[in-house]
């Protein structure tokens, strides 16, 4: 009950707050990538990569973020996916996806998540998403989190908290969301730990893309 009310107030702070976003967005400076993104390696340890495809249409939908779209392959012959979608300067239109919006689009639903801690480096530790969806059958593993001006955020509500308070403060609403997602063909648990390791092992990779 405590947990409800919690949030129906957020909801509330986060609905005065937003009025005046348009303006404060308008005066936001539009932040680049350290680097582009394209030149984000195609090998990360034992796992080699290649470029998933993704049409113009699904660009617009998603904003034309600055995006990394790419399917990594063990020497094992297990798979993952990484999705990078960073965003210059966050206004209408142009906002990070969570994958509980996207994923349920394309057929398939959710059927435990949960909102978990994990290392996911040296000295970083914070909270993430992990969501397992179904469809036909079949199960994928989903991590995702929100990874903006320095933060790592697992819930939409803090995201468009922060969102606002640096559109005010810092002039910036640049942010990116990371997904790591793998279907689950022998156990949740080992596909759990394949994603972790990836995570810990890629992170720093995709931090060196990122502005703090």
């Amino acid at each position: 009950m405590l947990r409800a009310w919690w949030n129906y107030w957020v909801a509330i702070g986060l609905m005065a707050l937003s009025v005046p976003l348009p303006g404060l967005v308008a005066r936001s400076e539009t932040v680049p990538l350290r680097r582009p993104i394209a030149e984000f390696s195609v090998e990360s340890g034992e796992w080699r990569g290649h470029d998933a495809y993704l049409s113009e249409r699904a660009r617009e939908v998603l904003g034309r973020p600055d995006i990394l779209l790419r399917d990594y392959v063990d020497p094992q012959g297990n798979a993952l996916g990484l999705y990078v979608a960073y965003f210059g300067k966050q206004e209408r239109g142009e906002l990070s996806h969570s994958p509980q919006n996207c994923l349920p689009g394309a057929g398939w639903q959710p059927l435990e998540k949960a909102r978990v801690r994990y290392p996911l480096g040296p000295g970083t530790d914070a909270l993430i998403n992990e969501i397992v969806f179904e469809k036909a059958g079949r199960r994928q593993l989903v991590f995702y989190w929100f990874q903006e001006r320095g933060r790592i955020v697992a819930s939409e509500y803090w995201v468009k908290w922060y969102l606002i308070w640096d559109a005010i403060t810092r002039h910036r609403t640049d942010g990116a969301l990371i997904r790591i997602a793998a279907p689950i063909v022998d156990s949740e648990a080992a596909t759990r730990e394949r994603c972790l390791a990836f995570m810990r092992q890629v992170l720093p990779q995709v931090n060196d893309f990122l502005p703090s």
